[in-house]
Order: C-alpha cells, then sequence, then structure tokens
C-alpha cells in the first residue's frame, strides 16, 4: 500500500513539474531569451522584433500579460530608438549647411579683396556663426526636455503671476527697441499643475518669437482668457505672419519661415509644443487682429490650494 501511494505520489509530483515546466519555464525561458536580443539589437546589432513576443500574447495568464506588456515596451523602445536617429540625421544635415557656408567664405576671404568685399564676407560668417550657435542651443534644449519632462513632480504654479515676471522682464528690452508690450487679463486666481522651467521655456519662447517679428512703433499684446477648466494665452503680435498653409509646418523640427535669422532655428516652437502637449495642453496659431499672428496656449486649470 505505501508503495503504491509513493508511486502515485511520486507520478503526481512529475506530471506537476513537467506542466510546470512547459507552462510555465519554457515560456519564461523564452521571453528571457527574446529580451537579451532585444538588448542587443539596440546596440547597432539588427532589427528589433516584436512579432516574438506575439507567441503567447494570445494567453490569457500572467504569463500572458507579461508577453503582452514586454511586446508593449518593445514597440515604445523601438519608436525611440527610430526617433533619436531621425534628429541625429535631422541634426547633420541642419549643421551642415552652415558650416557649409563657413567654409566657403573662409576660402573667399583667403583671395585678395578690396576691404568693402571683406566686409560683406565677414557679415555672412558672423551670420553663419550666430546659426550654429542658435541650432546648437536648441538642441540642447530639446535634448534636455527630453531628459527632464518624464522626470520630477509638477508644481502648483500662479499662471498670471508667472506671465507678469516674463513680460515685465521684457519690458526694457521692448522701450529700447521702440515697441510695447501689453499685458490683459480678468483673473489673478489662475493656477495649472506643470513643471515651471518647462513652462517657462515654452511661454518665453513665443513671447520672444513676437518679439523678434516687433518694429519700432510696434505692439505685442498677451491676454489670458478663461474657457471652462482651460486658460488661453494669446500672444498678438503685428509682424507678417505665416501664411495658413505653413502653419502646420512650423512645428516641425528645423522648420523655419526665417531660417538663418538671428534666433530662429525652426526647433523652437516645436519643443514649445511638446512641453505643452506633455501638461495635456496644446498650441494653435490664427491671424492676428492687429495684423500679425495670434499664438493660443491652451492649459488646464488645476484648484488653487
Amino acid at each position: 500500500a505505501y508503495l503504491t501511494y509513493f508511486a502515485v505520489v511520486l507520478l503526481a509530483t512529475l506530471a506537476i513539474s513537467l506542466f510546470l515546466g512547459t507552462s510555465i519555464a519554457q515560456p519564461l525561458a523564452r521571453l528571457s531569451h527574446q529580451a537579451q536580443n532585444v538588448a542587443k539589437r539596440t546596440q547597432g546589432l539588427g532589427d528589433i522584433d516584436t512579432l516574438a513576443f506575439q507567441e503567447f500574447a494570445r494567453r490569457g495568464d500572467e504569463i500572458g500579460h507579461l508577453s503582452e506588456a514586454i511586446r508593449g515596451l518593445v514597440v515604445a523602445l523601438r519608436e525611440r530608438l527610430v526617433a533619436v536617429d531621425d534628429f541625429a540625421a535631422d541634426v547633420a544635415h541642419e549643421l551642415k549647411n552652415p558650416l557649409t557656408a563657413l567654409r566657403t567664405s573662409v576660402e573667399l576671404l583667403e583671395r585678395p579683396h578690396d576691404a568693402e568685399r571683406q566686409a560683406k564676407l565677414l557679415t555672412a560668417m558672423r551670420r553663419d556663426l550666430q546659426r550654429l550657435h542658435q541650432l546648437i542651443d536648441d538642441i540642447q534644449a530639446s535634448a534636455r526636455l527630453e531628459r527632464e519632462l518624464g522626470d520630477g513632480p509638477s508644481e502648483h504654479i500662479a499662471l498670471i503671476e508667472l506671465l507678469e515676471e516674463l513680460v515685465a522682464q521684457r519690458m526694457a528690452s521692448a522701450e529700447r527697441l521702440g515697441f510695447t508690450i501689453q499685458f490683459l487679463h480678468d483673473d489673478d486666481s489662475l493656477f495649472v499643475e506643470a513643471k515651471r522651467q518647462q513652462l517657462i521655456h515654452a511661454l518665453a519662447n513665443i513671447l520672444d518669437n513676437a518679439i523678434s517679428f516687433s518694429e519700432v512703433g510696434g505692439k505685442i499684446l498677451v491676454q489670458v482668457r478663461m474657457e471652462k477648466q482651460n486658460a488661453h494665452v494669446i500672444i498678438d503680435d503685428e509682424g507678417p505672419g505665416i501664411p495658413e498653409a505653413l502653419r502646420s509646418r512650423v512645428f516641425e523640427r528645423f522648420y523655419s519661415t526665417r531660417l538663418g535669422v538671428e534666433g530662429h532655428s525652426g526647433l523652437g516652437l516645436g519643443i514649445a509644443k511638446q512641453i505643452l502637449s506633455r501638461h495635456g495642453g496644446d498650441i494653435s496659431l490664427d491671424d492676428s487682429p492687429l495684423g500679425g499672428l495670434r499664438v493660443v496656449m491652451t492649459l488646464p486649470l488645476v484648484r488653487a490650494k
């Protein structure tokens, strides 16, 4: 009887071990192997394949959930790697243009020229150097944005107070350059939940962009309006505006209607849109009643603490 009982227990143990091995241990080992393959391929050893993780995705147990989670992670990783490659290619292309122009100017400068011709070449070289400087600054800002947006807690920010600071910081420059900045708002108690430095970067970028389009005697109007649970920060200028057909493109990386002009790398609007999107907001462009461009930045409001 004892031998029979022992045999039954042994067979049951072997059966359970076999079941666990085939249904859990082996799938986990295969998932581990595929994850290791992905790790190798992120180092440039081939394409990242998500099909390998779909084998267990239809299972309704924990193995299936784990497989689906890993597949989602791999998809996100692949998209991120593609975005990094695309960004690197764009950066190389954009840096090449002013560098090529600089090299040409240097070669021409080595030839004998009159003073007027040399002055023009030096002016062109300064412009290309400024373009390079602006590109590098904006590329660094974009890279820093990618690192920082997902890190650290958001703050409870008084929107009107923040905008008043940004406008006040630019008043002296506006007076010196001969144009005015007006700030209008009805409600001081508007609060948003955001990362302060990122929000400052987005708002200041749009305001500085409007300033760069302003001329002597011009005007910039900054308004804040509340609609339902959103705050709309509206910045109007009297500049040349942006044709409607090009308004969606100016948010693309390195695209600008004024490339080569000091302070315009084609990254600013894209960075601002990315910041606002990460904070649950949006940005849009329209014709301004002042005759230039209207930029509307929307942010969700939160209760005052």
